[in-house]
């Protein structure tokens, strides 16, 4: 998968799947996608697959013990680790992502990291946002319904007036988790307990707004 065009391919194949995984949206980037669904990308994937399906010929023909493949597969599934990060940390894409998740590693095998159509807007800033839908020429303007000049997901988390009672409780929920008010967004979706509380407060963001349209 050395060539450009046949990885571009590779990872355009993923973006139906990806997409149906997060319930996202259109203009979320590949590589957002890709980390929210905690799936590496394809090229990088197929690149672990090869390697490990070549150490298991070495074995079958005795150039290699099953021990040697075991920690090389191991090795294998760390490297891919190690650059699908390279990659995340110096993507353009995706930044406001990126501060929720900033490690991919961890977000693989968080069977309870699910997202659904609210949530995914929230942690990637696209979708039902006045400031992103008029970037896109969706929108006559990017005020948000509270009257704030940028309605974007960083102004709704922080401080759009209309959320205040559901931060508050965004609010109780992380004190009871040991944190404190500013606090890093990799926090929230660091445990499961988090994750739901910042749900819940996405749920109650598209109701807010929607009653106030």
């Amino acid at each position: 998968m050395a060539d450009g065009h046949h990885r571009g391919r590779a990872n355009r194949a993923q973006r139906t799947p990806l997409k149906a995984i997060t319930c996202e949206y259109n203009t979320t980037s590949t590589m957002a996608l890709q980390v929210l669904a905690g799936v590496p990308t394809l090229e990088l994937e197929l690149l672990r697959i090869a390697r490990v399906e070549g150490d298991r010929i070495a074995v079958r023909r005795g150039a290699m013990t099953v021990q040697e493949a075991e920690v090389r597969n191991t090795r294998h599934s760390n490297n891919l680790l190690n650059l699908w990060q390279s990659k995340w940390v110096a993507s353009r894409k995706g930044r406001w992502t990126a501060r929720w998740f900033p490690d991919v590693g961890r977000q693989v095998g968080r069977g309870w990291c699910r997202m659904d159509h609210f949530t995914s807007q929230l942690l990637t800033g696209h979708g039902d946002f006045k400031a992103k839908l008029n970037g896109f020429n969706l929108a006559g303007d990017s005020a948000c319904p509270c009257g704030f000049p940028s309605g974007n997901a960083e102004h709704l988390l922080m401080d759009c007036q209309l959320a205040n009672q559901e931060r508050e409780k965004l609010k109780l929920a992380m004190r009871a988790a040991g944190a404190d008010w500013p606090f890093e967004l990799e926090f929230m979706t660091s445990s499961e307990v988090m994750f739901r509380a910042l749900n819940e407060f996405a749920q109650k963001r598209h109701q807010i707004y929607d009653f106030q349209r």
